[in-house]
């Protein structure tokens, strides 16, 4: 249950590369980028054996909360000063804009609790209860 969201706060285009850069991603929701880290340490990867950090190879489902009908496809990375906080890899979306949003499903309750939330001294994303 749950669902990150994070605003897009640059797009950097680099070696025909498309990048969207966000607010908050390791240090707001850590689990997609341990999994980017967790590939290339064991290929044939167990999502249950590496349980909080990753559950399944379908784990999110992300989407760019854009107007625009065009796609791309990017790489959505955090803003912080690592080249680690990498939250998805070639990825089709929606073509998006700076300060569109980008949402995780399925972030459940370790979004913020296995996050480095200090890292670097960013402010701490917020938590919203929404109760329908």
């Amino acid at each position: 249950c749950g669902t990150y969201i994070t605003e897009i706060v640059d797009i950097k285009v680099s070696h025909g590369k498309t990048y969207y850069v966000v607010k908050n991603g390791a240090n707001g929701f850590l689990k997609p980028v341990l999994r980017r880290m967790l590939e290339g340490l064991l290929p044939d990867m167990d999502g249950v054996a590496c349980e909080p950090f990753v559950t399944e190879d379908d784990d999110y489902s992300i989407c760019v909360l854009s107007d625009s009908a065009e796609t791309e496809r990017v790489d959505i990375v955090g803003h912080l000063c690592t080249a680690a906080d990498v939250m998805t890899r070639d990825i089709v979306v929606s073509k998006a804009k700076i300060g569109d949003f980008v949402t995780f499903s399925n972030a459940g309750s370790y979004a913020y609790s296995l996050a480095p939330l200090l890292f670097a001294s960013q402010p701490k994303p917020e938590q919203v209860f929404v109760d329908e």
